[in-house]
């Protein structure tokens, strides 16, 4: 008797390993000459860079940097920094990886503790965070036809994103800015920030064209008498073929670009003074493609000539509900207890992080900012604060959904901060990001069936009288019987799947 399947396979990213190790930061550097005493410590903040990765056989290696930047009121009531630099380097074992696996790393600072152990040294120790993540692919076949005679199957159309493609590709930026004329000349940089933001993704045969921003941005003290603090943007457009097998133009692409290490250094122009900015930085990008489609899936199968056994498992189908694409203005105003603001100086996006979760057909997407704030006190004193804000964008949604899977990532690209009397303050986030959001349903699918044809279905009799329950399904009752659900519809003047109503059925034998 022949016995064929035809199957669909599905494919998923799954993020098979993620590793957290941790760095110790210890020092107590002293201050170079050209930096004034410490009268009272601001800000320590310590900003790890992953530079490269080297894949050794299960060893995988991050190198980059740990940049320490000190910003403190010197003895004169006037905002001072340092910085000083050290190499980071990191490994971790990678088993049982497939070849193709995409390994890349992160970092975050757990925690800093710093104080001040005289007016020229400083002590700083804390835990930073590389984080090892390694994606792969994972693909099943499944069942979505059995070509035999007599074979029965209980079939359902499913929308679903294969997913179809993944890479990583790291690039580097580098350029010269000049500072405007209205601005004074770079002194010490007591801040800086960068962001990489995605215009356009073009997907052809096997690359992908990217297109963006890299932002970097400074607050700095002014190389003049009065010190004044200025702050200098500078942006450079991105654009970059990478190179990722099975990218098709039908495919949907998902770039997330990130700045993995910034480099700064003020230079004199033809007059002599500081008004050149040397910017460099690297830039990742991390790219999944994915596609659309329907696929037919065999939840249930029998046979009216012989036993015909399926094998059956649990399979988790996603598919695209939404995409968050975000770009707007945070708007807050908050308190700082106790502390009276007269002015602000600086403010900046600390951390931030977001996440989504689903409440029926509406999903909520909340996005939490730690904010940092230089400011003068009512008695003229440079103070330093920080204040974690909560912010949530709603978004309606067709259908209701009880899973949903996604990675959102939200930039924060411009924060400002305005003193509104007393210790109050308003907020403002210039806040983008885009990415999709999956619902994930599983559903019980044939995986492969097998036969007997030794054991044969009972067929001594040409018609059966059964008595059926409002509710049941044809489906059942044909199998139970080894008839099928065409044969018993037609002889009972049947439509639908269910049985609306207690009745007796003539059941024929097949």
């Amino acid at each position: 008797m022949n016995f064929d399947f035809k199957k669909e396979e599905l494919s998923s990213l799954k993020c098979a390993y993620t590793s957290a190790a941790e760095l110790s930061v210890d020092f107590e550097p002293s201050l170079p000459d050209y930096c004034s005493d410490i009268k009272r410590i601001l800000k320590c903040s310590v900003f790890p860079f992953v530079n490269s990765l080297r894949r050794t056989g299960e060893t995988v290696t991050a190198s980059g940097e740990i940049l320490i930047r000190l910003v403190y009121v010197n003895s004169d009531e006037k905002i001072d920094c340092f910085e000083q630099k050290t190499e980071l380097s990191k490994s971790c074992e990678l088993k049982d990886l497939p070849e193709d696996a995409v390994v890349i790393c992160d970092c975050d600072t757990e925690y800093i503790n710093c104080r001040a152990a005289s007016q020229r040294r400083f002590s700083v120790n804390g835990n930073v965070s590389v984080i090892f993540k390694a994606y792969c692919f994972e693909k099943i076949k499944i069942v979505s036809q059995i070509e035999q005679s007599g074979a029965q199957t209980l079939r359902e159309k499913a929308d679903v994103v294969n997913m179809t493609a993944v890479g990583e590709k790291c690039f580097d930026m580098s350029e010269t800015a000049s500072v405007p004329q209205d601005k004074e000349p770079i002194g010490k940089i007591i801040r800086s920030d960068s962001f990489a933001s995605i215009e356009s993704a073009k997907a052809v045969s096997g690359k992908l064209l990217v297109k963006g921003d890299f932002v970097c941005e400074i607050v700095y003290c002014a190389d003049s008498s009065d010190g004044k603090i200025e702050t200098f943007r500078h942006s450079m457009p991105i654009s970059q073929i990478i190179e990722i097998p099975d990218i098709t133009e039908e495919t949907e692409c998902s770039v997330n670009l990130s700045v993995r290490s910034l480099s700064l250094q003020p230079r004199s122009d033809s007059s002599g003074s500081n008004r050149l900015l040397e910017i460099a930085g690297k830039i990742c990008a991390f790219v999944k493609g994915t596609q659309e489609t329907s696929v037919d899936i065999v939840t249930d199968c029998y046979s009216t000539c012989c036993t015909l056994k399926g094998e059956y498992s649990f399979v988790e189908f996603n598919k695209k509900v939404y995409t968050f694409d975000v770009d707007e203005t945070l708007k807050r105003t908050a308190e700082l207890s106790g502390q009276s603001v007269k002015s602000i100086i600086d403010a900046r996006s600390v951390k931030s992080s977001c996440s989504v979760s689903a409440n029926g057909e509406k999903l909520e997407l909340h996005e939490s900012i730690l904010v940092g704030i230089i400011f003068e006190d009512a008695d003229g004193n440079i103070q330093y604060a920080e204040k974690n804000l909560d912010f949530s964008i709603d978004s309606k949604l067709h259908e209701k959904v009880q899973k949903i899977i996604c990675e959102p990532c939200l930039t924060v690209e411009k924060a400002e901060a305005s003193a509104l009397g007393g210790d109050k303050i308003q907020f403002s986030f210039s806040v983008k990001g885009k990415f999709d959001v999956f619902s994930a349903e599983q559903k019980r699918v044939c995986m492969t069936a097998s036969q007997n044809e030794n054991e044969k279905n009972a067929d001594d009799a040409a018609l059966i009288i059964y008595y059926s329950k409002k509710g049941e399904k044809l489906w059942d009752i044909a199998k139970r019987y080894g008839s099928t659900l065409k044969a018993i519809s037609e002889e009972n003047e049947l439509s639908g799947e269910a049985l609306t109503e207690d009745k007796m059925l003539m059941i024929p034998c097949v």
